[in-house]
């Protein structure tokens, strides 16, 4: 879903206004700004205004300003707090809060946390946009640390058309019966998009680890530097993400070969020597005396006093199959 196409914020011959008056209907609507010309004594090409809908209440900023900036001392002296849902239409636009910056084009989209100091960043070329007022409390209530640092949702992300589109249905709708419910969906799609908890890339890089050494348990290949390979990180990288588990690679392959040849042994398959080691090979040990000490170091005792039945390993201790 195209904005552009919305009449209410298609592109025109937008007309130039006076600095001080497009400064002051930009604070009547967002709040405490400050704007800053490209050209000193220069006034403003675009406008400022506030857009009402059932359910919804947004900005439409279009300038042709360098920045628009917030500082500490505007987020003290207003009373409002709010999370602006920013939806970039024409042109671009740079976002910078803390130490995080965005750069928004046509279609994209961000969230960001009126109480915080930030930066509209234009350089002199026009720019449209809008900005949607959500309820900062009830967006965050259940979300530890707060919003965290800005970052851009695509213009082709399904998420973004989405988020899209239900502004267009709500632009377009006056039947506050049909469009308090859209509002409340929008609400929902922004905290998904926005606040749903990200995915830790340690732990998926692990998860993927771990399946790669099941898919591969056996094969002589599997190693840290084969995994990382494969995973597209360092072998550095691979192993502090496991040491923080309290394992290496290394060990938990080797763990999950030894776990592999006991299960073995347990199901009829051990008793002479040539089987154990036969045993050991295929399962991608290729030393046998390397494979008997640390088999019997991880369930105390040696390969041969496993066997089928009850008796397998020291009184007391569980030993499971991979």
């Amino acid at each position: 879903m195209d904005l552009r196409h919305v009449p209410l914020l298609a592109s025109r011959p937008w007309a130039v206004a006076p600095f001080d008056g497009w400064a002051g209907d930009l604070r009547a609507v967002c709040g405490r700004f400050q704007p800053v010309s490209a050209e000193p004594r220069a006034g403003v090409r675009g406008m400022a205004k506030r857009v009402d809908r059932p359910g919804l209440t947004l900005a439409h900023v279009v300038n042709d300003l360098e920045r628009i900036v917030r500082t500490s001392a505007d987020v003290r002296r207003d009373d409002g707090e709010h999370l602006f849902l920013l939806m970039q239409i024409e042109g671009g636009c740079g976002v910078e809060q803390g130490e995080a910056q965005v750069v928004l084009s046509p279609g994209d989209c961000t969230l960001i946390d009126s109480t915080r100091p930030l930066s509209f960043q234009f350089g002199g070329a026009v720019s449209n946009h809008i900005s949607l007022h959500l309820p900062r409390g009830a967006l965050l209530r259940t979300r530890q640390g707060g919003l965290g640092p800005p970052r851009r949702l695509e213009a082709a992300d399904p998420m973004a058309v989405v988020l899209r589109a239900l502004v267009v249905k709500l632009l377009g709708s006056q039947d506050e019966a049909a469009a308090l419910p859209l509002a409340g969906l929008l609400r929902d799609a922004t905290a998904q998009a926005f606040l749903a908890a990200p995915v830790d890339p340690v732990a998926l890089r692990l998860e993927k680890a771990r399946l790669l050494i099941a898919r591969h348990l056996t094969e002589s290949e599997l190693s840290a530097s084969w995994l990382a390979a494969r995973l597209g990180v360092s072998v550095r990288t691979l192993q502090e993400d496991f040491r923080a588990q309290g394992q290496t690679c290394t060990e938990l392959i080797r763990e999950q070969r030894l776990r592999l040849v006991h299960e073995r042994l347990r199901q009829g398959g051990g008793g002479r020597r040539e089987t154990i080691a036969a045993l050991a090979y295929a399962a991608g040990f290729n030393d046998v005396s390397y494979f008997n000490r640390s088999f019997r170091a991880l369930f105390g005792c040696p390969p041969g006093d496993v066997g089928p039945g009850p008796r397998n390993g020291p009184p007391g201790r569980t030993v499971g199959g991979v």
